[in-house]
């Protein structure tokens, strides 16, 4: 079925290897970070491990030692007229966050951290658990 859930996880796919190519050079990507960029919790969520193994199946992508990687074929397959991801600090800072908005349960707080680490300046562990709110580096939440 043309447009089908199935169709855009696999299109997913491709886009953000296709970004990992057009950014870094990279024709490979961790497949643990790539499912967060598509969308998804956890490697095995059915839609995402199905998509995956199509991909394989029609030649487009291999699997090896944990990452998913485009082959000639796949390459191939990339439009042209693709609008290639942004390439400056804010668009590595967003694709992260992306990665991680999945595995981290205290998105807010990363950011805050992040947010202070932006000068390029050096921090003291206190200083920044004191900007957090917090009172000692053992706090939770």
């Amino acid at each position: 079925m043309v447009g089908s859930k199935h169709d855009k996880v696999k299109a997913s796919i491709m886009k953000q290897l296709a970004d990992e190519l057009s950014v870094f050079g990279k024709e490979d990507l961790p497949k643990k970070d790539l499912v967060g960029l598509v969308g998804y919790k956890h490697e095995n969520t059915k839609a995402f491990a199905h998509a995956l193994k199509e991909l394989k199946k029609e030649g487009l992508v291999t699997l090896s030692s944990g990452f998913v990687c485009l082959t000639a074929k796949g390459k191939d397959q990339i439009p042209q007229d693709t609008t290639p991801p942004a390439q400056d600090n804010e668009g590595a800072r967003d694709r992260f966050f992306k990665i991680l908005a999945k595995k981290v349960s205290q998105m807010v707080k990363l950011k805050e951290i992040w947010t202070i680490l932006a000068d390029g300046k050096p921090h003291k562990v206190d200083d920044i658990v004191s900007a957090l709110g917090y009172t000692h580096t053992n706090t939770k939440g």
